[in-house]
């Protein structure tokens, strides 16, 4: 064991040198994206085809989104379609800093993945596809993150912009202008769409169409409700405030039965943990101990495979205890 690890072999420097060089390679190209992206003649690009996205009856609620296929460069492929696509969606959700948290997660997702197989002694050959999977992992693990605080925070505060919108509406206010006030009043993800759907109204956008927008970015229940709610008294007429009134009553009913769930299911999600976190916890005091008593799962191919269907059977009985204890909407 100690002259296995007292130095590094050929295939060791092979594999080093390898993803040293795609992680080179990797942020070499984002820093090249990023500075292209901040030349003025593409931000005022980007700008007039917002503008022209949300002046084209037919291409508006493509501008709204930020997923239109203006938006795409001269030069597009279904690829560049699909990364534009994804990181419209991480922006929507992250805001500013969302693409570099799902970068920064995937970067480090490939780091922890190369110490770790190197430590697990495997060759060149296996190492260097396992890593842009690993960084994959890590990016989806990172969006799934963003996803449930976008949800968290914009569902926390949103009971409390429809009271706003239901008050300005009872005071002869336009509901345009009782948004454009929520926006400047609140913060975070709900601020931020209120301000996007504000400044697209001010443009001239049809409403109906901001609000689908907005929907398709947002992709809430209790959004949609809203906007059906919107889109139905302007059509048909009555009572708004009192419609939103009770929409906002439900809101906070739904809000409530999600939060007696989580009471309920606490005991089975916190016993999946301590149970998952036994098998590390036993090959960390092993570790500590020291001998050669773990040598048989680090310097054997039985033990690989033995650790291999270990981590994908916690894994598994985590992602079904998660999907059990989880409040379908």
């Amino acid at each position: 064991m100690d002259a296995r690890m007292s130095g590094l072999g050929t295939e060791d420097v092979i594999t080093l040198a390898g993803a040293a060089g795609v992680l080179l390679g990797w942020g070499i190209f984002a820093a090249l994206g990023r500075i292209r992206s901040e030349r003025p003649a593409a931000v005022i690009r980007r700008r007039a085809t917002e503008l022209a996205a949300l002046a084209s009856p037919a291409g508006s609620l493509e501008g709204m989104s930020g997923r239109g296929s203006l938006a795409l460069p001269i030069t597009s492929s279904a690829v560049a379609a699909m990364v534009t696509r994804l990181r419209g969606r991480v922006q929507d959700l992250g805001g500013p800093t969302g693409v570099r948290r799902v970068a920064g997660a995937a970067t480090g997702g490939g780091v922890v993945a190369l110490v770790l197989l190197m430590i697990a002694g495997q060759p060149a050959l296996i190492v260097l596809p396992l890593l842009p999977l690993a960084a994959a992992l890590a990016a989806g693990a990172a969006y799934l993150v963003l996803r449930a605080r976008f949800r968290r925070q914009f569902l926390d505060g949103f009971p409390e912009a429809i009271d706003l919108v239901v008050r300005a509406v009872r005071a002869g206010v336009p509901v345009h202008v009782a948004i454009q006030t929520a926006g400047s009043e609140l913060s975070g993800p709900l601020g931020r769409e209120c301000r996007r759907m504000s400044d697209a109204l001010a443009l001239g956008v049809d409403q109906g169409e901001v609000f689908a927008g907005a929907a398709d970015r947002i992709r809430l229940p209790e959004f949609n409700f809203f906007v059906v709610c919107l889109e139905l008294q302007r059509e048909t007429g009555g009572p708004l405030a009192e419609t939103l009134e009770n929409l906002s009553a439900i809101i906070r009913s739904r809000a409530e039965v999600r939060l007696k769930s989580r009471a309920l299911t606490a005991e089975a999600r916190t016993s999946a943990k301590v149970i998952a976190m036994v098998p590390v916890a036993t090959i960390g005091g092993l570790l500590v101990i020291g001998g050669d008593y773990l040598d048989v799962l680090f310097h054997t191919q039985k033990g690989h495979r033995m650790m291999a269907v270990a981590a994908g059977l916690i894994v598994t009985g985590q992602l079904v205890i998660t999907r059990l204890a989880k409040l379908k909407d």
